[in-house]
């Protein structure tokens, strides 16, 4: 959930600088407490989590995402019944993909 930031950017201090040192143990600081645990994949991946409602088994369905670019796949994380999501035939866009199940339920997917 937390993303590294930085109110100066060292790249303009020399190793001399005072402040040099005081930026990059910031840096280093910020670092470890976002890696350590708290790197989340909607946070810090191109990708967004959503919840479809597949209304038949083995139709294809749009499902719309906010990614605002062709995605490259997705993962199913999650779903109320046992079931493959698989791609549909329609070609995906900036703003849908276009999936199948096998049964008729609620799933979340991660798409990327």
């Amino acid at each position: 959930m937390a993303k590294i930031k930085l109110a100066i950017d060292i790249t303009k201090m020399g190793p001399d600088d005072p402040q040099f040192t005081l930026y990059v143990g910031r840096l280093l600081s910020q670092v470890v407490d976002t890696i350590n645990g708290r790197i989340s994949l909607s946070d810090n991946c191109d990708a967004t989590f959503v919840s479809a409602t597949i209304k038949q088994a083995n139709v294809e369905q749009g499902i719309p995402h906010s990614l605002n670019r062709v995605p490259q796949g997705y993962f199913v994380v999650g779903s109320q019944a046992a079931t493959q999501v698989y791609n549909g035939s329609t070609t995906w866009t900036t703003n849908a993909i276009y999936v199948k199940a096998t049964v008729a339920t609620q799933c979340n997917l991660l798409i990327f």
